[in-house]
């Protein structure tokens, strides 16, 4: 069966180092406020003395949070994922192609057996709030779009790392990675009250028209041309 690298949830994942954990539940009475967001991720590659000025390239993507429910979508509108939890804890993942109307069905054996254990306070926090006051020290307080915020400081895996954390919301407001030759920067630039949103979430009917296919199967489907095409999808190896 063809082996297929694990999507993780969004950019901010992989600005933010490793968020997996040896424990994927947590209390159904650790709430999170339901919000939607958008963000803007940008790369930029430092040049050497002398030559062209930094270039950099920029994109966006949106997140919807609800207690149970996280879904991502590039602003495009192509590709997208979508975290649930059930009553028992149990993590259900799909990886949507929207303009496909398909959707990859990961089941918790599928995350287990890809050794991707995501708590479930990573995936609603977009970030391992574990690393905040141990690797990442604490410099400060301020406020980012009228909401209480800490900034964050110090080096992950050698790489230095400074994070804005709005601490009533449990989510970064920005997150800069300075990998030496290139930096890597998220910004939140809107944020609302999730029955406020500008941007609707996929509805469970928009869903249920989709073709669905498990994760699982598709070591038996090499010949497909989508599923050709999704396994070479940047998106699933990287977001």
């Amino acid at each position: 069966m063809m082996r297929i690298a694990f999507p993780i949830m969004m950019v901010i994942v992989s600005l933010c180092g490793d968020v997996y954990a040896a424990d994927n539940q947590v209390s159904p009475n650790d709430k999170f406020p339901a919000i939607a967001c958008r963000y803007e991720s940008s790369r930029q590659i430092l040049a050497s003395t002398g030559a062209a000025p930094p270039r950099a390239t920029v994109a966006s993507s949106y997140l919807w949070r609800e207690l149970d429910r996280v879904e991502t979508r590039d602003a495009a509108g192509e590709t997208g994922a979508l975290w649930e939890r059930g009553n028992d804890g149990t993590i259900f993942f799909r990886k949507l192609y929207h303009q496909a109307h398909k959707a990859i069905e990961y089941y918790p054996d599928d995350l287990r057996a890809a050794g991707n254990n995501l708590s479930w306070d990573a995936i609603t926090s977009t970030f391992d709030s574990k690393l905040l006051g141990s690797a990442l020290k604490r410099v400060g307080k301020e406020i980012y779009f009228d909401r209480e915020a800490e900034r964050y400081r110090g080096k992950v895996d050698g790489v230095v790392m400074e994070v804005l954390w709005l601490t009533y919301e449990r989510i970064p407001a920005m997150v800069t990675k300075n990998a030496g030759n290139r930096i890597d920067t998220l910004r939140l630039t809107e944020i609302w009250p999730i029955v406020k949103a500008p941007w609707p979430t996929s509805t469970r009917t928009t869903l249920e028209q989709y073709q669905h296919l498990d994760f699982a199967d598709l070591g038996d489907m090499e010949s497909d041309p989508f599923v050709k095409w999704a396994v070479g999808d940047s998106n699933i190896q990287k977001h």
